[in-house]
C-alpha cells in the first residue's frame, strides 16, 4: 500500500514540477483541498485521482489552456463532484473514528495513570468524562474543519483560519474546564488495582500499543512516548515498593524521561513531515 502511494505520489509531483508556474500554484491548491477534504476516502483511489488530474491539465497546458480556464474560478464544487462521481470508497467512518478515540483515551488514561503513580486507579468518573468531553472536541474540530477546510487550503483565506484556530483554543479551555469541574462534583466508584497487576497491565498495554505502532510510519512516532510513560510508571513503582522519597527519583527523573520521550516523539514527526514535503 505505501509503496503505491509513494508510486503515485513521485509521479504526480513530476507532473506537477514541469506546468508552468501559475498551473503549478493553482493546481497544488487544488490538490490541498481534495487530500484534507477526503480525509475519510481511501487515500490510494485519491492519489490516483489527484495523478489523472495532474496528467489532463499537463495535456489541456499542451493546447495553451490554463488551469484556471480548465477547472474554473472556483473549483471547489467541481472537485466535490468528481470525487462523488467516483465513488471513491470511505475507509472510515465517523462513528468508527468516534470508536478508536475512545479506545485510545481509554489506553492513555490507563497507562497515564500507571506513569503518574507507579498504580492504577480506576476512577469510572475519569473515565467517563474522558470519553465525553474528548468525544466532543473530536466532533467540533471535524466540524469546523468540514465548514472551513476549502477556506484553508485553497482560498488561503487568514481570517477563518485564525478565527477556527482561536475557536479551538477556546473551545478546549472551555472543555478542560468542564471536565476538571464535573470530577471534583461528582464521586463515583475508585478501584485500586494492585501494583503488581497495575505493572503487569501496563507492560502488556505498553507491548500491544508498540506492536500496533510499528505498523505504519506515522505511528511509529508515537513509540517513543509510550515507553517514556511506562518508563515512569516503572521509576514511580520502584520508589513506592522501595519508599524512596529523594527527589531526583521521584521528581526530576521522571520528567526527564517524559521530556525525552517528548523530544523524540517531535523530531521523529517533523522528519517525517519533511520527507512527506
Amino acid at each position: 500500500m505505501q509503496n503505491t502511494l509513494n508510486n503515485y505520489y513521485h509521479q504526480t509531483e513530476d507532473i506537477i514540477v514541469s506546468l508552468k508556474p501559475e498551473n503549478r500554484d493553482f493546481f497544488e491548491k487544488i490538490q490541498e483541498y481534495m487530500i484534507f477534504s477526503s480525509f475519510f476516502r481511501d487515500e490510494i483511489a485519491i492519489r490516483q485521482l489527484i495523478l489523472q488530474l495532474a496528467l489532463d491539465l499537463k495535456a489541456a497546458e499542451a493546447d495553451d489552456v490554463s488551469a484556471v480556464d480548465y477547472f474554473g474560478d472556483e473549483p471547489k464544487q467541481m472537485v466535490d463532484n468528481l470525487i462523488k462521481e467516483s465513488n471513491v470508497a470511505t475507509k472510515l467512518s465517523l462513528a468508527k473514528l468516534l470508536g478508536i478515540i475512545v479506545g485510545i483515551l481509554c489506553y492513555f488514561r490507563f497507562l497515564s495513570d500507571f506513569a503518574s503513580h507507579g498504580l492504577v486507579t480506576l476512577n469510572l468518573v475519569g473515565y467517563l468524562s474522558d470519553i465525553l468531553f474528548g468525544v466532543l472536541g473530536v466532533c467540533f474540530i471535524f466540524y469546523i474543519f468540514k465548514r472551513n477546510v476549502y477556506c484553508f487550503t485553497f482560498l488561503k483565506n487568514r481570517v477563518i483560519k485564525y478565527g477556527a484556530l482561536l475557536a479551538l483554543i477556546l473551545m478546549f479551555i472551555v472543555l478542560i474546564f468542564l471536565k476538571i469541574k464535573l470530577e471534583a462534583w461528582v464521586i463515583g466508584p475508585r478501584i485500586i488495582l494492585p501494583t503488581i497487576i497495575s505493572l503487569a497491565l501496563a507492560a502488556l498495554l505498553c507491548g500491544l500499543g508498540i506492536i500496533f505502532c510499528r505498523r505504519d510510519q506515522v505511528t511509529r512516532t508515537f513509540i517513543a512516548p509510550l515507553i517514556a510513560f511506562f518508563l515512569c510508571g516503572i521509576i514511580r513503582f520502584s520508589a513506592n515498593a522501595f519508599q524512596l522519597t529523594n527527589v531526583f527519583v521521584v521528581t526530576i527523573l521522571p520528567l526527564f524521561v517524559t521530556f525525552l520521550g517528548l523530544i523524540t516523539f517531535y523530531r521523529q514527526s517533523y522528519l517525517l513531515m519533511k520527507k512527506d514535503i
